[in-house]
């Protein structure tokens, strides 16, 4: 890492685990890798005084009902016996530590990103409801769709959400700032065609 970051202009840190999946499989993983790695980057960041990106998600607010989420938004976490949250505190603590190294001066910012998707998505990996829906849709399959149905989401195409992190990582005000990024329009998984709620 001394080598790597020694050598760059900016950082955009985007390394982590992501997906319920594979945070509940391996809850262990995914705190380690999420928080060791972010630790890791940012240390090696203030070293070398390097222009950081941390990403972060949307998960960081939990199960919140205080919508549309502000960057300052209250968090409502669901009980630490439950592996699903680790992953939302692991990305809270990858963000106390960049506001900490903020708050010695490093120009770091913060990015949230809200279900990203577009060209190449892995229908294995993370954001994969979109990628999941088009393989079925393609396959002429019905689109699984759990629960009623009437749960929402915003979903953000995927030029926007580069965009935004650039901006983010450039713009010299967003230093020791979060933003979300992410789209405004809420999408009703009902009135996907072909949807049929399990």
């Amino acid at each position: 890492m001394d080598r790597v970051i020694s050598g760059v202009d900016q950082i955009y840190h985007l390394a982590a685990v992501v997906g319920v999946k594979y945070v509940v499989e391996d809850p262990l993983n995914g705190i380690y890798t999420n928080v060791k790695g972010t630790e890791v980057v940012l240390e090696k960041a203030y070293k070398y005084w390097k222009r950081t990106v941390i990403a972060s998600s949307s998960e960081v607010y939990g199960k919140s009902g205080n919508v549309p989420w502000s960057e300052d938004a209250d968090r409502v976490l669901g009980p630490t016996t439950v592996a699903r949250w680790s992953y939302a505190m692991s990305k809270a603590i990858d963000e106390h530590f960049a506001f900490a190294y903020a708050a010695k001066g490093l120009p770091v910012s913060i990015v949230r990103y809200f279900n990203s998707y577009g060209p190449r998505l892995d229908p294995k990996g993370y954001g994969s409801v979109i990628a999941k829906f088009i393989t079925q849709a393609r396959l002429g399959q019905p689109l699984t769709i759990f629960g009623d149905g009437q749960q929402t989401r915003c979903f953000t195409y995927v030029t926007d959400t580069v965009q935004g992190t650039i901006l983010a990582g450039t713009v010299p005000e967003a230093a020791g700032q979060v933003f979300n990024i992410g789209a405004d329009r809420e999408t009703r998984s009902s009135t996907w065609p072909g949807s049929s709620a399990t």
